[in-house]
């Protein structure tokens, strides 16, 4: 069964020109009770013994449903309740969303293009661009162009100078679920002025399900055979201008246990993970086996396939027990006296995508983020769930 949906979204932030674009000073009111009609209507994806749940703000997945090792699905994706909360949670997570026009961050928000400098909102910290800025991909309310059992198409089309970045860009991802329990997600955009782009999806993963007892991802198992080298960064998580090998507490070439040296890590003084890794056998347009993750407790496993040069590992470092967890992912009376909250560490990334701050390193090996006037960008990246008995 095909439907057709499609209600379109205008938001004016103010007139800007290329003389006046700035960095926002502050985020903007996002209205979130005066969005179009079905912003936050959930659309139901099911095929294999995977099923998933998005919605059109932010073409946010919001819940996948893969079976454990005893057959029992799990909501393995961190999330909220209600639609809603993913426009108005004042932290604002990135829950499940699509990220764009650029993912991970910009120094100083500002790059160039053709020798023409760009300002993009600072709002990380007051000192760079993440995400896309204030109103990226995550908070825009996409039109559903197609739709089906196992797959939905998001469109949106974001103006020139939207965010401060250069040109008018039409963007699609389409999600689809497939028989052999794969989740895959196709990014596509065209631009009418040369410009950057970097898509990402923000899924917030604890294959525990954050149940039976254990609310922290420090079990999970992870392998990336390929990862044997890592971007750099600085203390504001800016990259430091190389690729480099890969240190020890972020070695994941053979199968390691997140717990083994998230302390060893250098996010933060008490460690934990927020960087990127970087692939030795990355070539463009070329998709490969590239990371997995497993949960010795359920035995759930995910195997990621893609076309990108890294992946943002990040174990919620910023959870701290202050957002309710989905009832999906709370077990049996639990909650009913305010316990059931996700944890620091509750949970890990899987971000593909280009790097970080590509558009301010057009060497050293960083990937070009850069699309020209009239061409396509395209990304692909799959997550395969399965199991691994213990």
């Amino acid at each position: 069964m095909k439907r057709k949906i499609g209600i379109p979204l205008v938001v004016i932030l103010g007139a800007l020109t290329r003389e006046s674009i700035a960095s926002a000073p502050s985020p903007p009111d996002y209205n979130c009770t005066d969005q179009p009609e079905g912003s936050f209507d959930p659309i139901l994806l099911q095929n294999g013994d995977i099923s998933a749940q998005f919605i059109r703000y932010g073409a946010t997945i919001t819940h996948l449903l893969a079976p454990d090792q005893s057959g029992t699905p799990r909501d393995v994706i961190l999330g909220f309740d209600y639609g809603m909360d993913y426009c108005a949670e004042s932290t604002h997570p990135f829950f499940g969303a699509t990220i764009g026009r650029v993912a991970n961050r910009i120094e100083a928000g500002t790059f160039s293009v053709n020798g023409e400098n760009y300002n993009t909102p600072l709002n990380e910290n007051g000192c760079d661009t993440l995400h896309g800025g204030f109103v990226g991909a995550d908070r825009w309310v996409w039109d559903v162009s197609e739709s089906s059992d196992s797959s939905v198409t998001f469109t949106h089309t974001s103006p020139d100078l939207d965010q401060g970045f250069p040109g008018t860009v039409k963007f699609s991802v389409t999600h689809m679920l497939s028989s052999d329990n794969t989740w895959s997600i196709d990014y596509s955009a065209t631009t009418d002025m040369d410009t950057i782009i970097s898509m990402t999806n923000h899924a917030y993963f604890n294959l525990n399900a954050n149940m039976n007892g254990e609310g922290t991802v420090l079990d999970h198992v992870i392998n990336a055979p390929n990862a044997g080298k890592y971007i750099p960064v600085d203390e504001y998580l800016i990259p430091t201008g190389t690729i480099d090998p890969v240190p020890d507490y972020l070695n994941f070439t053979s199968p390691k246990a997140l717990s083994v040296d998230i302390d060893s890590g250098t996010v933060d003084a008490s460690g934990g993970y927020d960087n990127a890794l970087f692939f030795t056998d990355y070539a463009p347009n070329v998709s490969r086996k590239v990371i997995s993750m497993h949960s010795p407790i359920t035995g759930i496993a995910v195997l990621v396939t893609s076309d990108q040069a890294s992946v943002q590992l990040y174990t919620g470092n910023n959870l701290d027990s202050t957002i309710p967890r989905k009832k999906s992912q709370c077990d049996e009376g639990e909650g009913e006296g305010g316990e059931c909250f996700y944890e620091w560490r509750g949970a890990a990334t899987l971000e593909m995508q280009a790097g970080v701050d590509n558009a301010n390193h057009r060497d050293g090996g960083f990937p070009s983020i850069d699309v020209k006037a009239g061409s396509q960008y395209k990304q692909r990246s799959e997550y395969k769930f399965g199991v691994v008995y213990s």
